[in-house]
This record gives structure tokens, sequence and C-alpha cells, in this order.
């Protein structure tokens, strides 16, 4: 399945200024399958919500390997992408996950839109609430566990200097 043909159903124009964002608050799961919703909202007046920083695909990756059902539609993504939404379902609270994540909220079938929101990237990080860096599944990756060790020591050193503001995480 083509996700591009499936995933620009989805889709009306962005306004200026205005984002979509994954509303996982009622996400349901079935045969492997995680629902959500997708709206848009003024980056001005948007909901809390935490942008997803991913590898699009994995080494050697060639073909879509999970599913996600968005309003209504399936739409079929790199397993990166899988396996991050379906690990912060399973450790955020339900009722406060809104993502935005730039496959799915950007339309990448609209250079247009795609060339706008890309403009928006810094502000729409800047305002999350939070960001997470998926960085891949736990101890699959030397490489990414001394990422993340160090990422801890380096919070841990900054957060113990005199005078300096602490990291909200690592």
């Amino acid at each position: 399945m083509d996700s591009l043909s499936t995933v620009t159903d989805l889709y009306d124009p962005l306004p200026p200024g205005h984002v979509r964002l994954l509303d996982f608050t009622n996400a349901q799961y079935q045969d492997g399958d995680i629902s959500c919703s997708l709206f848009s909202a003024c980056l001005d007046s948007a909901p809390d919500y935490a942008a997803l920083s991913y590898a699009w695909k994995e080494e050697g990756e060639s073909d879509p390997e999970g599913r996600l059902i968005v309003n209504g539609l399936a739409v079929e993504v790199q397993s990166n992408l899988y396996n991050a939404i379906r690990s912060l379902c399973n450790t955020m609270r339900a009722d406060e996950l809104m993502l935005w994540v730039d496959f799915i909220c950007i339309n990448q079938a609209d250079l247009d839109e795609r060339g706008h929101q890309v403009q928006l990237m810094r502000r729409i990080y800047e305002q999350a609430t939070y960001v997470v860096a998926w960085l891949g599944l736990p101890h699959r990756d030397e490489q990414i566990q001394k990422a993340i060790e160090f990422m801890e020591f380096f919070t841990t050193v900054h957060n113990n200097h005199p005078g300096a503001e602490p990291l909200a995480s690592f």
C-alpha cells in the first residue's frame, strides 16, 4: 500500500500559522493497529502537544511495517515511527497524548504545504510542551545505549552545576 496516496485523503488545506496534531486521547488498539484522530490547530492557541523527532527509516528498511488508523483511514508507516508511537501510547497518560509527527501532520504530497510547514518547524518544536527524540527500541543498538548514557551523564553534570537551570528532561 502506498502511504502517500492513502494519507492524502486526510488533508484539508491548512490556514497560515496552523498545524495538524494527532490525538491519541481515545486511542484504540486492534490487531496491532493504533487508531487516532488528526485535527488542525492554530499554533497560537494549540493544545499541549509533544513533537516527535525520529529517523524516518531503519537502516535497510524499505516497506512500511506498521499501521495507524487515522480518522478511520489506514496509514502505513515505517517501523521506527510505529514503535515510537506505540511506546508513547503505552508510557504516557492517554488523556494527554497529542503529537506532532512530520510524516503524518504534514501533507507530504503537497509541496507548497511542505514548504510552509518546514518554515514553521522551529516554532512547532519550540512551542511543544516537550520534544521526544526517538532513538529506537531499548537495547537494540550499543551506540544508542551509549548515547542515552551520555545524555543521562550530561543532565546530571548540568543540573549539579551551580546556577544552572535544571533541564526538563534528557
